[in-house]
């Protein structure tokens, strides 16, 4: 099971009057008693004297389990053990970086499961050899400067990232070296493989950031600009990503999210050195998604323009907010799509209805301004009101 979730053992026996579970200490079984499971941290023991044992751990281990049973007559029976796994060896997911330019810096980053030990290593070919060194002997050979991260993304430390960055690349390491790397914890490894790695690659030179996309809010419905500035940059690159059901990161091209959002318009323009994304009809689904913006020069260089989130408010209730230019453009909330009537009915100062437009529109999901066509005015009062096809009133009426 995963680290923090509950593994469990039932023992099934006849004729019992009490249990005791044991488990292996440095090789040998001890009773779970109150006192040893007081002292126990990390782990959280339950039902050690009940027919059922319940066990979580907070990080990735194994352990074996078994249940004495005292019989009705004081005869006594031990079962057979029990092995439970919290978490699993590593497993890489990606390896990605080595991408550098003059005078920059260079990282190389993976997501792995469960890596809760990462060595990294730089190879040196040349001549149809290799050479293999730790960070440090590469620092002492080549005087680089390095700094490394490892952490847990929150999904109970199941997924970790890890990255090492060198500082101010020369571009005579591209193509000489490259970065590999060993995944471990308590249950298994992933070994170094000279194969498994990532050159430093020299690139061209890239387009100047000067302003970054920011993360936008709005209601379900309306609308959504993000924009971001550069230098010598000839074109803009719009991605997204999210979490699947486990936890892993994917990323979503633009019109692979266009394709996932039919009734939503994802509209791009660059002019004068200026990258703009307008997202309209947004829907409350791309909360859980993440923009990244790049720059790209015309020879392929490319800078990152920062990451956005969407923070999008649901509408939970039908509403009419706005009414304008005499009642011809009128502000709907709806939380979901549907066909509805929209009645206009003017009155005069003795309040009879005097004039009634009635129109059949097609709602959207949120928040949307709907162009009746026809403008009223001059009545002492107007009333807007929205309804089912059943004559059954969706929300208060606007006046």
């Amino acid at each position: 099971v995963k680290p923090r979730e509950y593994a469990e053992a039932t023992v099934i026996a006849d004729h019992a009057k009490a249990y005791q579970w044991y488990t292996y200490l440095e090789g040998y079984p001890i009773p779970l008693t109150d006192d040893l499971v007081a002292q126990l941290s990390g782990v959280k023991i339950e039902g050690y004297t009940t027919p059922t044992l319940r066990i979580a751990a907070d990080s990735i281990s194994e352990g074996e389990y078994y249940c004495v049973v005292t019989g009705t007559d004081d005869s006594t029976t031990k079962t057979d053990r029990v092995s439970f796994t919290f978490g699993g060896a590593p497993e890489l997911l990606s390896f990605v970086g080595g991408e550098y330019y003059e005078g920059s810096d260079v990282e190389f980053t993976m997501y792995a499961n469960y890596a809760e030990e990462i060595t990294w290593y730089v190879v040196h070919r040349q001549s149809g050899s290799f050479d293999i060194c730790t960070l440090d002997e590469f620092a002492q050979l080549t005087g680089c400067e390095y700094v490394t991260s490892h952490r847990g993304l929150g999904f109970y430390d199941e997924l970790y990232k890890a990255s090492v960055t060198f500082k101010n690349v020369p571009e005579s390491w591209s193509g000489t070296y490259a970065v590999g790397y060993k995944l471990m914890n308590d249950l298994g490894e992933v070994s170094f493989n000279p194969e498994n790695t990532l050159p430093f690659t020299f690139s061209v030179t890239r387009p100047n950031i000067i302003s970054f996309i920011e993360t936008q809010s709005c209601i379900e419905g309306e609308n959504m600009t993000f924009s971001f500035e550069a230098e010598d940059m000839s074109s803009a690159e719009w991605t997204f990503e999210k979490a699947d059901d486990e936890g892993v990161m994917v990323a979503y091209t633009l019109d692979e999210i266009k394709a996932l959002f039919p009734d939503t318009s994802f509209e791009t323009s660059l002019a004068e050195g200026k990258a703009t994304l307008t997202v309209s009809n947004v829907k409350s689904e791309l909360c859980g998604y993440t923009l990244y913006a790049n720059a790209i020069s015309e020879e392929g260089g490319y800078s990152s323009a920062g990451m956005a989130q969407f923070n999008v408010i649901s509408v939970f209730e039908y509403a009419i907010t706005a009414c304008e230019e005499n009642y011809r453009k009128i502000t709907v909330f709806c939380p979901e799509a549907g066909n509805y009537i929209l009645y206009i009915a003017g009155y005069d100062e003795n309040g009879v209805m005097k004039e009634l437009n009635a129109k059949e529109i097609s709602f959207s999901k949120g928040k949307s301004v709907y162009d009746t066509q026809k403008q009223i005015s001059g009545y002492d009062k107007i009333k807007v009101m929205l309804w089912d096809k059943d004559m059954r009133p969706m929300c208060d009426f606007y006046q």
